[in-house]
């Protein structure tokens, strides 16, 4: 197969890259076209940089939908400086006898000489190039064929150029609350987690009035957990973000606006959930999200219904919503995260299964009734 490699730190990814991708893929007959967000590119500073995950989750939720098109979290796992002979090589061992595009910028062929281990990239892929608007053809072509005689590679020119945009200039607009040149769910996700300086997103903006700081907090990092988790397995990062967004919405009230949500939105709780006011902020939170968050995803909504207890049978994106509000980077530690987080990158059912039994044995150590929702979902992958 044909495997085109889309490498950058994608700070923030922009209509650009994925032109520039589509025009790779057509010219070259590409099978696939494999972005790959920097984890510590070598040539950036860390403070110029939005975090690893929020590259990559704004790269899956702009390369959604594209057939073709798929997302890697390689280099943001694997820590440390980031360099292509790494990720060429162990693209190699995961791809046996694919042929490798590595897709750059015009400008990246003046550098490429200064590359780690330039040589023998060369022997691992070929480049595909696109000029940026206005950029001198001939000396293009020339820097090409000096890589070739003076290196050993093999530069594909593509025929037409980039738009005329930088990461740079959409920063710069994000900061002053415009948007333009990114796909509308990177604008939102840059507006909703108040990247670059952003103005904060109406959606974000309601849930700090009526959550604590912490509540938020938590919030924002269950949303980003659940688009990494969806990306990872193939689930809708869109439908994964939103429900991480609003899986606590209605967190913030009391038992008694609780239950009037639950009787007056058409969302059954059972008698042991309406019992205890711990367990009805899921299902407020479906109605919640549905009437005053306009949320008209079912799927969505079932999601946000269920993170609490779980249950057998549960949803792909269910299952993520669930795993996300436990495993979050700011969630306290307790025995066997690790665990379920290291579980979390391989295998989706074991995971939320294993995070269902802890949270099983930390209510029976609370001395609290359990709901047998989640001792299901607790032994599905087990018996």
């Amino acid at each position: 197969m044909k495997l085109g490699i889309m490498g950058g730190t994608f700070n923030p990814i922009h209509n650009g890259h994925l032109a520039i991708a589509r025009m790779a893929a057509d010219e070259l007959g590409l099978d696939e076209a494999l972005f790959l967000p920097d984890g510590e590119p070598p040539h950036k500073a860390a403070g110029e940089l939005a975090s690893g995950v929020s590259r990559f989750n704004m790269t899956a939720l702009a390369v959604w939908g594209h057939a073709g098109f798929s997302v890697s979290d390689m280099e943001i796992l694997r820590g440390g400086t980031t360099y292509t002979i790494d990720t060429l090589t162990e693209i190699g061992k995961i791809r046996p006898g694919a042929s490798l595009f590595y897709i750059v910028g015009a400008d990246a062929l003046f550098t490429v000489g200064r590359w780690k281990d330039t040589e023998r990239i060369a022997t691992l892929c070929q480049l595909a190039a696109a000029a940026r608007p206005g950029q001198d053809i001939r000396s293009v072509k020339a820097q090409a064929e000096n890589l070739e005689r003076a290196h050993g590679y093999a530069v594909r020119l593509l025929s037409g150029t980039g738009p005329d945009v930088s990461s740079t200039e959409i920063r710069r607009r994000a900061s002053s609350g415009e948007s333009g040149a990114t796909p509308r769910e990177v604008a939102d996700y840059i507006a909703q987690h108040g990247l670059y300086g952003a103005p904060l997103h109406p959606m974000t903006l309601r849930l700090k009035q009526t959550l604590s700081p912490h509540r938020l907090s938590h919030t924002l990092s269950v949303a980003e957990t659940a688009v990494h988790l969806a990306a990872r397995f193939g689930e809708n990062p869109c439908q994964a973000h939103l429900a991480g967004m609003l899986h606590d919405c209605a967190k913030g009230l009391d038992a008694p606006a609780l239950l009037r949500l639950i009787r007056a939105g058409g969302v059954p709780a059972d008698e042991l959930e309406l019992s205890m006011p711990a367990l009805l902020h899921a299902p407020a939170g479906a109605v919640l999200a549905r009437e005053e968050y306009r949320v008209g995803d079912e799927a969505v909504l079932s999601a946000i219904r269920w993170h609490t207890t779980g249950r057998r049978n549960m949803t792909k994106l269910e299952k993520i919503i669930y795993l996300a509000d436990m495993i979050e980077p700011e969630r306290e530690d307790f025995p066997g995260l690790s665990e379920i987080r290291a579980l979390a990158l391989k295998d989706l059912d074991r995971a939320v299964s294993l995070a269902a039994a802890r949270s099983a044995a930390y209510v029976a150590e609370q001395g609290r009734t359990l709901h047998p929702n989640t001792m299901e979902l607790a032994r599905e992958y087990h018996d």
